[in-house]
């Protein structure tokens, strides 16, 4: 799989982190497609000279990455009632909750998990963030992930792909590479879960004063509606 990704840069060159970004910024496809690895070999086919510069490269996945979001932000500020009753409509709402507010500095850093990235834009077009706020911060987030991305596969590149397209034989080095990818998966999908326990139990909390305070409600009409009916007579 490695090899053949990897062919496409010596192939094709810059444009494939154009399109490998787009698939994957756009709703939903990003949750299935290795858009992510895609960019960073990318990175690393800059350092051997398979794909033209670095800076290029950059360029092409972030503006492939812009325009995938965009479009998710137009999908879900037209069709947000469609998107909150199918499967995506828990991980919209964990989004929404992270751009409620004050909370809209975090719009640039929901690119940096899978789910989020996916579901991110979407959500501020459900909610309705005005454009003119959402794509600046949504630009940043967008070309800082992919400069981390293409650094780190530039990196990568640069001391362990060989010229014939093989990773050199550095056992230390790939362990290493495989702890670091575990690791950050855990620690995003523990925060993303995290926030995902805090927006049930809002919901559940929201519902219990809902039913609880409809008889209180109630009640007090009625003593209302007595008082008056005294002082009427």
């Amino acid at each position: 799989m490695f090899s053949t990704a990897y062919g496409l840069f010596t192939q094709f060159g810059a444009p494939i982190v154009f399109i490998a970004a787009l698939i994957e910024s756009t709703l939903g496809l990003g949750m299935v497609f290795p858009g992510q690895q895609i960019i960073s070999l990318g990175g690393a086919a800059s350092a051997k000279g398979d794909a033209g510069n670095v800076v290029v490269m950059l360029l092409y996945a972030t503006a492939g990455t812009i325009l995938g979001d965009v479009i998710s932000y137009v999908v879900g500020r037209r069709w947000s009632e469609r998107l909150f009753a199918s499967r995506f409509a828990q991980s919209l709402r964990v989004a929404s909750s992270m751009m409620e507010g004050r909370a809209r500095w975090l719009i640039p850093f929901y690119h940096f998990y899978s789910v989020t990235r996916s579901v991110g834009p979407a959500a501020a077009g459900a909610l309705r963030v005005p454009f003119r706020i959402w794509f600046p911060l949504d630009a940043f987030g967008a070309a800082l992930f992919n400069v981390i991305w293409i650094a780190v596969g530039y990196a990568f590149g640069a001391t362990l792909l060989q010229d014939n397209g093989t990773l050199k034989e550095s056992p230390v080095v790939r362990v290493g590479l495989v702890v670091v990818a575990m690791a950050w998966f855990f620690v995003v999908r523990h925060l993303f879960e995290r926030r995902l326990r805090e927006v049930r139990a809002a919901e559940a909390l929201a519902s219990t004063r809902e039913t609880s305070t409809s008889p209180d409600v109630e009640l007090a009409l009625r003593e209302q509606g007595q008082h008056d009916s005294i002082n009427a007579r």
